[in-house]
């Protein structure tokens, strides 16, 4: 039985593995002084682009290839995102510039390498290196190297079929080593845009379980995160006996605001991993291209749990939940607030949250959340949040939130601003939602509610929450943000749905949990940033109070329409 379902698995694969036998011959008994070449991202575009930007990175990429044929290394393994975009003549690009490699390489599929229905990506791997095949394993010294395509690859997009595939290569190789390559990162790497920028949850579960499964994975190198060297050292994880390693890139890095000064910043691209094996050893060392430094990535890397930043992996009905905010007034600290992983930069941090007296709040303790540009490419907003989940007691609750939030006129900025959320869940369905929100030029915030719809389990698009606020779902307004004195802001929950919608109560929504969300965001320009000061955030469930705002009655002409995170987008226009 066990044969017939490892021949389905293989015909499901695209053929047997024959080929890639043949094709990595040279590596299998080669078990001392093996050198590799890991390189993501290479994103290149043909020579006659009209897009400069392409143009260098087609020769980047030729620099790459003369570099591994200098050094005489026995693999080159590009992870992902061969091309910039999956047509014809880029991937005619990439043929022509890897074709002189005098060394067998390993593609890996990323998302921009096209579909399985467009037949690119393929029928390059076909022509360059003998097989046709989406996922694929072979031997490299002591070790088993599978390599993993991203789901657009996979015919009716089977990624069970893929999960399948992979338990049996681990499986079958229990008693060796393995590293894993694959495009996409499945651990937090601490920028806002890279929250969503990945496997559904679902999804990321399920490959961490089987990767970790039979505890042979020593490595798991991945792309499509943009870093440099610096950031792929500090953001690399151990994950239940497996260290997971985001390469650098040969394109310019996102927004870490960091690099070793060794390496040339102000190029700020063109960075690989030389990879040495020793028997069942690997020295990882970061490089760039044109540059004499060596940076050796250290043999043991932070231990990374979920609970670390439990909403990258669960529902909000699956947190760790409170009967009652906890820890409101932060008397206690950070204690039971729950915040996603953000980058620390060495010097001057991108992201702060911490606790300080604020003089505006009557507590001695107040949050304060701070973000700030920190520059490089592919950034839009940066953002911070805080956030706590709260059972619901029951359908016939009347609840009431509470808030107290401070804006410095020196913590404003041009391009940045904040929110406060509250929204209900029944169970891993999403009910109602209520925004507000601070700033300047917030209709080109494009990451904020990407992240929300990621974890929310919604539609990540603008259409979704027009829909939503025609259907009485969703509600925004503006919150004052002058900076002279701190602002009070009570909701009454069962009111707002009732004043949106008449036929819709509280009880009808059958909501059994709250989200309380407080953050801060800043933009793509350089030098903007936002600061914030949060306190005595409370949640009484049986109340009467009516909405205020600065004692100001809250009415349905301060309901703003359309929200305006992400407006810039929707009619068309890029950063």
């Amino acid at each position: 039985m066990f044969s017939i379902v490892l021949c389905f698995i293989l015909f499901a694969q695209g053929g047997t593995n024959k080929s890639v036998t043949d094709y990595y011959a040279s590596l299998a008994g080669k078990t001392e002084n093996l050198h590799i070449f890991l390189v993501a991202d290479p994103q290149i575009g043909p020579a006659d682009s009209p897009v400069g930007f392409e143009q260098e990175l087609e020769q980047t990429l030729n620099k790459m290839v003369n570099t591994a044929n200098q050094e005489q290394v026995d693999l080159i393994v590009f992870n992902g995102d061969l091309v910039a975009f999956p047509r014809p003549d880029y991937f005619s690009a990439f043929e022509k510039a890897v074709q002189p490699l005098k060394m067998p390489m390993a593609l890996v599929h990323g998302n921009h390498d096209g579909k399985y229905e467009d037949g690119l990506f393929l029928s390059m791997q076909e022509r360059l290196c003998g097989f046709r095949l989406p996922n694929y394993a072979f031997d490299c010294g002591s070790w088993r190297v599978a390599v993993l395509c991203t789901p657009d690859l996979l015919e009716n997009n089977d990624f069970e079929g893929q999960i399948a595939w992979l338990d049996n290569e681990l499986h079958e190789a229990w008693r060796r080593p393995v590293m894993l390559f694959l495009h996409y990162h499945l651990l937090p790497v601490g920028l806002s845009q890279l929250e969503y920028y990945t496997y559904p949850k679902d999804k990321k579960n399920k490959l961490l379980d089987t990767i970790v499964r039979y505890g042979n994975v020593q490595y798991v190198f991945m792309g499509h995160v943009h870093n440099g060297i610096k950031a792929s050292v500090r953001t690399a994880w151990e994950y239940q006996g497996t260290k997971f390693v985001v390469l650098p890139t040969l394109v310019p890095g996102r927004a870490f605001g960091e690099e070793y000064p060794e390496f040339n910043t102000s190029k700020d691209r063109g960075y690989f991993t030389e990879a040495i094996i020793n028997g069942s050893n690997i020295k990882l060392i970061g490089r760039q291209l044109e540059t004499e430094a060596k940076h050796e990535f250290p043999a043991n890397f932070p231990v990374f749990t979920k609970d670390m930043d439990p909403r990258a992996f669960m529902h909000w009905c699956q947190m760790p939940s409170y009967k009652e905010i906890k820890n409101g007034d932060f008397e206690q600290g950070l204690t039971d607030w729950l915040f996603p992983i953000r980058y620390q930069a060495e010097q001057e941090s991108g992201f702060i949250h911490e606790i300080q007296k604020c003089e505006k709040l009557p507590g001695e303790q107040s949050l304060h959340l701070f973000v700030r540009y920190k520059g490089h490419a592919w950034q839009y907003d940066e953002s911070i949040d805080t956030y706590q989940v709260l059972q619901i007691p029951d359908s016939d609750v009347k609840p009431v939130v509470k808030i107290r939030y401070y804006i410095p006129n020196n913590e404003k900025s041009f391009y940045g601003g904040g929110f406060i959320r509250i929204a209900l869940f029944k169970d891993k369905d999403f009910r109602w939602m209520w925004a507000g929100y601070w700033g300047a030029r917030e209709e080109r915030v494009k990451h904020i509610p990407k992240i929300w719809a990621y974890h929310d389990g919604v539609p990540a698009n603008p259409q979704f929450l027009d829909k939503c606020r025609e259907e009485g779902k969703f509600v925004s307004m503006r919150l004052p943000d002058y900076g002279y004195r701190s602002h009070h802001i009570t909701l009454n929950i069962s009111e707002l749905i009732h004043s949106l919608s008449p036929d819709v109560t509280f009880q009808s929504l059958s909501a059994n949990t709250m989200l309380v969300m407080l953050g801060v965001w800043c933009g793509n320009e350089e030098g903007s940033f936002s600061g914030a000061w949060f306190d005595g955030i409370k949640v009484d469930w049986n109340s009467e109070e009516p909405s205020i705002i600065d004692n100001l009655s809250i009415n349905n002409k301060m309901f703003s329409q359309p929200f305006p995170y992400n407006r810039w987008y929707t009619i068309g226009y890029d950063k």
